[in-house]
């Protein structure tokens, strides 16, 4: 039923030889279970940390990554487990790390503290340990919380944005009761440190149901970014646009490669709308100058969530989010596409063609356009092959160019001065220029 990675399976056998119950829990199973390869590997065993290291450490390297909570990292032939104890946890008066921990030898109460009942299975010798239902909940696509969900999230304040990103990954609902107290302990997010919150934010926006679970969930996105509590609900009364500006920057981040970069930069490219709305004389509303203020606005975000100088997306490929915002009304100077990246519009010269002055990107291998010589604001009508060549004339346009030589048909005379024959005509001699007195 399951595929293990032989070198996790060997980790825990060497574990059970030292005389300890070792299974396998969390993630692995979660994904086992779904039918996914597990790239990530958890274990918990009934021995304190320094029985772990001591059963070990002859046979494999041991990383002491967290001896205060029972953990250590056990590496076999590049393959991290993380082996905890199995223990039982008392307060959290930082909402967000135990404020002591007590081993224990059931595997049940360890099972007990963690968050949702998906994450709450175990596998074993003996095969699946599933307490709280994790299984049935996977099979219905639920997520939900591991015994009272205010305790939950109040033990650990970073669980209320987990549980967004575990939904929008699996693409799963969350559980009524759940889903509250995420509204409710939402404010709790104050006490985790942006680069926390940052990680777990870039990874929902980039998930298969990040659409559905943004617009959900309004009141957590603006308390990580509060530059959208404006836009959420703000009617545009434009008949262009059928969404308030929240929403409809939502529908665009799920229209754009899942990237943390490009994704971020569509959830921010409107933010700046709300302060620059008006109305004309027929009702209708009007945001000038909003993509400068949505810059401002996006460069705010950036720096709170901590986000890389270079990419905006700490360290992701792509673009910041201001350089997206300046590109979305060509207000500033022209964008650079990313390495390796095609632009879907670039920005047209004068006279080109399209509403916003845009053209889009040639095909690959496809010769380039070139400007016609005789644009410009004088021009009417349309410009034929005969109107730019007339026989014998000059090509209109700039002042001062070469006459154009007529094209020869089949049976022309060749031109004065050719020599005749029908060679190759030959240019007129200049006579020499008059001698100086």
């Amino acid at each position: 039923m399951f595929q293990w990675d032989a070198r996790a399976l060997e980790i825990l056998n060497t574990l059970e030889r030292a005389g300890h119950q070792a299974v396998l829990v969390g993630g692995c199973v979660r994904d086992a279970l779904l039918g996914r390869e597990p790239h990530d590997y958890d274990a918990a065993v009934s021995a304190p940390p320094e029985e772990i290291l001591a059963a070990c450490r002859s046979k494999f390297k041991c990383i002491p990554t967290g001896l205060a909570h029972g953990t250590v990292t056990v590496v076999h032939s590049g393959l991290p487990v993380e082996v905890t104890a199995f223990r039982k946890e008392g307060t959290y008066s930082d909402h967000r790390h135990p404020d002591r921990v007590a081993y224990t030898s059931r595997l049940e109460e360890d099972l007990a503290r963690r968050d949702f009942t998906v994450n709450a299975m175990a596998w074993g010798r003996s095969g699946l340990t599933d307490p709280f239902g994790g299984q049935a909940d996977l099979a219905a696509g639920v997520i939900r919380c591991v015994g009272e969900p205010d305790r939950r999230f109040q033990e650990d304040a970073l669980r209320v944005l987990r549980g967004l990103r575990l939904a929008a990954q699996l693409d799963f609902r969350l559980e009524g009761e759940t889903a509250a107290a995420i509204r409710r302990n939402t404010p709790l997010l104050s006490y985790v440190a942006w680069e926390r919150i940052q990680a777990e934010f870039l990874r929902l926006l980039c998930c298969p149901g990040a659409e559905r679970i943004l617009l959900d969930f309004p009141e957590t996105v603006c308390q990580i970014v509060p530059e959208l509590t404006p836009a959420v609900g703000f009617d545009q009364k434009n008949p262009h646009h059928c969404y308030d500006v929240y929403t409809h920057s939502v529908k665009a981040l799920g229209r754009v490669r899942p990237e943390p970069a490009l994704r971020l930069a569509a959830l921010l490219h409107d933010a700046g709308k709300p302060a620059c709305f008006s109305l004309d004389g027929q009702g209708v509303g009007h945001f000038y100058g909003h993509e400068g203020e949505s810059a401002r606005l996006a460069e705010q975000a950036a720096a709170r969530l901590r986000l890389d100088k270079g990419t905006g997306a700490g360290g992701h490929a792509g673009g910041p989010p201001r350089a997206a915002d300046r590109g979305h009304s060509q207000s500033g100077p022209p964008l650079a596409p990313a390495a390796g990246t095609r632009p879907l519009f670039r920005p047209a010269g004068a006279g080109a063609g399209g509403r916003h002055g845009l053209r889009p990107p040639a095909r690959p291998g496809a010769r380039p356009l070139r400007a016609s010589r005789n644009d410009g604001p004088g021009d009417s009508g349309p410009k034929t092959l005969p109107h730019l060549e007339g026989a014998g004339g000059e090509r209109p346009g700039r002042p001062g160019r070469r006459p154009v030589r007529p094209r020869r048909g089949p049976g022309a005379e060749p031109p004065s001065g050719s020599g005749g024959g029908g060679g190759p005509a030959q240019r007129p001699v200049r006579p020499p220029p008059p001698a100086e007195p």
